[in-house]
């Protein structure tokens, strides 16, 4: 913008002021700011844009295709989010990159291995809130089972204020588009009065759309950046703060921090509800990845007899899925315990470093042995 001002002073045979105050006049009197979208290319696009001619030629009906569907993609959700109302909610869900702890300017925080914390987040479309749960790994993982649970406790809370809810998020198999959620989904309509049904529409595979919830990750990461610049982030509940601060103007994140007694274990609910997601009703196989536009049904009564008598005389409830919470690995507690040990991390945060649950030397040797078999 400043070498086009200068042009256009040259072209009036006008002096044009320097840069810093050019900057200053445009920073501090106008009502124009600049940004950046986090913007992710799929492999598709990178391989056309980079092609030469005779690659193009041989990719332009797939990636013209591909364009479509992306434009489609976008349209429905236009639409969903202009139709709802208060007995339709329309929410965005996705897990934000891995935040590590420690983390900061400090050289030797590159060279160990960090702890891992999780921001999953729900955005709901048409009043602009955003949700997040947070845990980090001496928590949870970060599967099918996590991310169900997320949902269910959402479904739970005051933020689920409709009885009717439309999902919007990408086709993650192991996390959002499998059987275990789909039960999950089940549960929650026949167990729950307040919500009557639960559509869920992925968004086309390595399409990138730029949705309310990449806008959610985006001013978190921002703020993220921001808070390093004075200082390191050395244990996962202060991610809970940069996360709750993150949002400037309107309604702030809310921040629900998830415990082990918040995670449920949706594959045993699977196996009470049902064990029949081979076939749909056409007989057809079922392969989640395919699931795509046209509506088909499935019969997910059990098959097996004996396994569906046993279940219609008990209550179907969830069940947690830790009994106790997850051991990280032995190699990244004693990684820890040395900047500790070093003082890259402050004595004050000791005492959280020390206190994690790790593997012993025999639980070691029994997943290296689970893992050659």
């Amino acid at each position: 913008m400043y070498r086009l001002y200068v042009e256009r002073c040259k072209s009036y045979n006008k002096d044009a002021a320097k840069l810093s105050m050019y900057s200053n006049i445009l920073n501090t009197e106008t009502n124009i700011a600049f940004h950046v979208p986090k913007k992710h290319q799929c492999g598709l696009c990178a391989t056309y844009i980079n092609g030469n001619e005779e690659r193009k030629t041989e990719l332009k009906k797939n990636y013209e295709n591909h364009l479509r569907k992306k434009e489609l993609s976008r349209e429905e959700e236009t639409k969903d989010a202009e139709t709802a109302n208060e007995n339709t909610q329309v929410l965005c869900f996705d897990l934000q990159a891995v935040l590590t702890t420690p983390c900061g300017e400090i050289s030797t925080f590159y060279y160990k291995r960090s702890l891992s914390s999780y921001n999953f987040t729900i955005f709901d479309i048409k009043d602009k809130l955003g949700h997040c749960f947070f845990w980090y790994e001496g928590i949870a993982k970060r599967g099918a089972n996590e991310i169900g649970s997320c949902i269910y406790n959402f479904f739970r809370s005051d933020a689920c204020k409709s009885e009717n809810v439309i999902f919007y998020s990408d086709n993650c198999a192991g996390q959002n588009k499998n059987k275990f959620l789909c039960c999950l989904y089940l549960f929650c309509v026949t167990h729950k009065n307040k919500i009557k049904t639960i559509t869920h529409k992925f968004l086309e595979k390595d399409i990138p759309i730029q949705n309310e919830g990449d806008s959610m990750h985006a001013t978190i990461e921002k703020e993220k950046k921001r808070v390093l610049k004075s200082g390191p982030v050395y244990i996962p509940a202060q991610w809970v703060t940069i996360i709750r601060s993150a949002k400037k103007t309107r309604v702030p994140y809310k921040v629900n921090e998830i415990s082990c007694r918040d995670i449920y274990d949706l594959k045993a609910l699977s196996t009470a509800m049902s064990n029949n997601f081979v076939k749909n009703s056409n007989s057809e196989k079922v392969i989640s990845k395919d699931i795509k536009e046209e509506f088909k049904t499935l019969n997910i009564k059990q098959n097996n007899k004996k396994l569906r008598s046993e279940n219609q005389e008990k209550e179907i409830q969830l069940q947690p899925a830790f009994k106790k919470p997850p051991l990280i690995d032995k190699k990244k507690k004693q990684d820890l315990l040395s900047l500790c040990r070093d003082s890259s991390i402050k004595p004050v945060y000791w005492e959280f470093f020390e206190n994690l649950p790790a593997r012993t030397d025999e639980v070691e040797d029994k997943l290296s042995e689970s893992d050659s078999d």
